[in-house]
């Protein structure tokens, strides 16, 4: 099985999903992060259209893989599976980010509705941009039929939990 990885919005993200792709790869034959445009300009915010064209472009010569998103690559995920653009085997997203896609304007109830792709949402209890309950609500409310819940403590976005989320990773995907 091959791994797709895109972290989060800030530069800083990207330090982050190397430490996870360096956790992650002995689980996967091959793994591949998808480094954002605007972390290589200097920018402040991600391109959902252009990074989902970058990452469905990627993907299309890859017969299986499972993808793995932090905060603004699960919104990229979405984007590219509700356009019909990616087909992954199995998603795991950690950290929805539901305060700040809309904060920002991004029209994620209609990404995530009725997403029908296997998934797995690992989620702080009180994680700032929404809480495991908020995140609950959302999947349940946009109908994410083949989705489920991780709850972890925590109060933070950061997602610090590298073995945890390997075991967790684990166990989804096998």
């Amino acid at each position: 099985m091959n791994l797709i990885l895109l972290g989060g919005n800030g530069v800083e993200n990207k330090m982050w999903i190397e430490k996870i792709e360096t956790t992650l790869k002995p689980l996967f034959s091959t793994t591949y992060i998808q480094y954002y445009m605007h972390w290589q300009k200097g920018g402040e915010m991600v391109d959902i259209n252009l990074e989902a064209n970058k990452l469905s472009s990627y993907a299309k010569d890859i017969r299986e893989y499972v993808i793995f998103a932090k905060s603004a690559g699960i919104l990229i995920t979405a984007k590219a599976v509700h356009d019909n653009a990616l087909r992954p085997v199995k998603c795991i997203f950690t950290g929805i980010p539901i305060s700040w896609a809309i904060s920002k304007g991004f029209d994620i109830s209609n990404w995530f509705e009725g997403f029908k792709d296997t998934s797995l949402v690992i989620q702080h209890n009180e994680d700032p941009f929404a809480s495991s309950k908020n995140v609950s609500e959302f999947i349940t409310k946009e109908n994410m039929i083949n989705t489920n819940l991780v709850e972890l403590p925590g109060n933070t976005h950061d997602y610090l939990e590298y073995d945890r989320i390997k075991k967790i990773v684990a166990d989804f995907v096998y």
